[in-house]
């Protein structure tokens, strides 16, 4: 047997059948996160390459880190939503209803036969466009503040909406952060309501 190897599916399967639930779900987690680290971690490497070499001036590199972290933070979303699908069935697979209240337990909407239709479809294409609309705006909203302090900071006998370039220096990582909690409580309303 290999120290090293692919982490499968049915290791979990293995680890419940030999030491129980606890560890078989400790197992199941770490597989499926090692399996799904496998994207950002393949991606790390052409960003790696691309930031060592002289090619691009430091505002590129920036940038190329920039989008970096945003399809992390998106796969940290996509992962989060995944894993708790895939622990369901395993739990359901395992024969352990209600083994946790909040996430285990079956709602009494659910129907499997809506899994795999076109209306499911819909409404996961809904669910992924709000979440890359929100992620977007968030992106792009920092990124326009963040271009106007480095404007206001070049300026500083200047003005920025009204404000002396100097204030505004100092106030836009307040509006940054009011931008994220405001979009946390409207994604948080949206959430409630879908």
């Amino acid at each position: 047997m290999f120290l090293i190897h692919w982490p499968r599916e049915a290791m979990s399967d293995q680890v419940n059948q030999y030491l129980g639930a606890e560890l078989g779900f400790f197992f199941h987690w770490l597989n499926f996160f090692s399996r799904c680290l496998c994207v950002p971690a393949l991606l790390s490497v052409p960003v790696f390459i691309v930031r060592q070499m002289n090619i691009l001036d430091l505002s590129q590199k920036h940038y190329i880190s920039i989008g970096y972290a945003a399809m992390i933070a998106v796969w940290s979303s996509f992962f989060v939503s995944s894993y708790s699908h895939v622990k369901n069935m395993k739990v359901l697979k395992w024969g352990m209803k209600n083994y946790t209240q909040e996430t285990a337990m079956v709602r009494r909407e659910f129907d499997d036969q809506y899994r795999g239709t076109w209306a499911d479809f819909g409404q996961h294409l809904f669910h992924w466009s709000l979440c890359i609309f929100f992620i977007a705006q968030t992106i792009l909203f920092t990124g326009y503040l963040s271009t106007k302090r480095l404007e206001a900071s070049e300026d500083l006998d200047g003005s920025t909406w009204g404000l002396s370039n100097p204030t505004f220096v100092s106030v836009d990582k307040y509006l940054i952060t009011a931008n994220i909690k405001i979009m946390d409580k409207v994604w948080s309303l949206v959430m409630q309501t879908h």
